[in-house]
């Protein structure tokens, strides 16, 4: 518990901090990063606060990067009890027609054959395996089309309404032949950066242990060595200054480069998207890779993760039947946010909603407390708010003591 003295001395220096204050529109967080991109944005992955972003509403062609939804409708089936990672998948001859055909990244499966889904989970994450992937939304879903309903429907429980999904792979209709959903024949997955900043960051947060996967270099199929598509990696074949855990690619002829990547910087998760990087060639293209390292460069040394402790003194009430009639009123929770380096100061206002009188706890909730700072948060995500409550507790005052206040009251 607080001393009544460090109280009021801490209450009189956040009087003078509100006092000293920047105005809130100077304090706009969100970075415009200009790189060769059609579409690209960093987002920290538990807050959901938007670092930087362009073009981050447009949809564009998603390619691999699809198959993190894929992925994390595999872990929600195994969450509830409807796969394993030791159930075994058998393969229809359609996806074994998919596993071979030379244009596509494939492990190749057999027609008949079973594999357990953490052996196609791994292929489909590290080789960006397409068949595999294919088979993993059958699995879930019992067929291809079923699965990109489930898709949908996850999308639409996020707050992704304008996306078009064909498929569990991000492949064109006409490379999944019989498996084909949909649209015509050149109908392939279309989602913004957004969007996929909004899947990307609910594996990381729901499903963490993706990124056990993710992380791996090269991991074993059979006898087929797998090896991870992320050239951000440790050790990599682009060099990086930045902590790269994940988390997918994605290549077509339509998108160029895509890639989706996890890191830690500041003791925070960012999820970070570049969509239609490089040439067509984005196999062996390192520009989305690139991009992604100018992407960071142009965001992270303009911010700063600034903190605000819990419990600190938002506003003094008077409540005439308390001991202490000036009572201190703190936000209960830690307030952390990205922003602005020259203006990395948290900005708030306390409401009090709920008239109290003595006694009362310490931690009583009366009110809320917003920021007023000027930043942004992926579509879906509410912009945070905190509790206001009391920061101590506090004894109700006697009869005649309260008689005493009611006549000065008076006079």
């Amino acid at each position: 518990m607080i001393s009544r003295i460090k109280w009021g001395l801490t209450v009189v220096i956040a009087s003078i901090s509100l006092l000293t204050l920047i105005p809130a529109n100077a304090n706009a967080a969100v970075i415009n990063p200009h790189v060769q991109a059609k579409g690209a944005i960093v987002v920290d992955a538990k807050s959901g606060q938007v670092l930087s972003e362009q073009n981050p509403d447009t949809l564009l062609p998603a390619a691999s990067t699809s198959k993190l939804l894929t992925v994390y409708l595999v872990h929600q089936a195994i969450q509830n009890g409807k796969l394993s990672w030791n159930t075994r998948v058998k393969i229809t001859p359609n996806i074994a027609k998919v596993s071979i055909e030379p244009e596509l990244t494939n492990v190749p499966l057999t027609a008949g054959r079973s594999y357990t889904v953490s052996a196609l989970y791994r292929a489909a994450l590290l080789d960006s395996a397409n068949a595999a992937a294919m088979a993993l939304g059958q699995a879930v879903s019992g067929s291809q089309a079923d699965f990109v309903e489930l898709m949908q429907k996850q999308l639409n429980e996020w707050g992704i309404k304008t996306a078009q999904i064909y498929g569990a792979a991000g492949l064109k209709n006409n490379q999944v032949y019989s498996d084909a959903v949909g649209g015509n024949r050149q109908s392939e997955n279309m989602l913004s950066v957004a969007d996929m900043a909004i899947i990307a960051r609910h594996l990381v947060n729901e499903y963490p242990t993706v990124l056990n996967t993710t992380q791996l270099q090269t991991a074993r199929f059979g006898k087929t060595t797998l090896t991870n598509t992320n050239w951000l990696l440790p050790g990599g074949k682009v060099k990086t200054q930045y902590k790269f855990d994940g988390l997918k690619t994605g290549a077509s002829t339509k998108a160029h480069g895509n890639f989706v990547g996890s890191l830690t910087y500041a003791k925070r998760r960012l999820v970070t998207v570049i969509f239609g990087a490089g040439s067509v060639n984005a196999a062996t293209d390192p520009a989305r890779f690139i991009q992604t390292n100018q992407l960071l460069a142009a965001t992270l040394p303009k911010l700063a993760y600034t903190e605000q402790g819990a419990m600190l003194p938002q506003r003094e009430v008077d409540v005439k039947t308390a001991k202490e009639r000036k009572v201190t009123l703190v936000v209960k929770e830690p307030i952390g946010l990205w922003l602005p380096k020259k203006h990395a100061k948290i900005q708030t206002t306390a409401h009090q909603t709920q008239q109290f009188n003595a006694p009362f706890n310490a931690e009583k909730r009366v009110g809320t407390v917003d920021i007023k700072n000027d930043v942004s948060y992926l579509p879906g995500v509410k912009r945070p708010q905190y509790s206001l409550v009391t920061g101590y507790a506090e004894k109700r005052v006697g009869f005649f003591e309260l008689l005493w206040r009611d006549i000065q009251a008076i006079f």
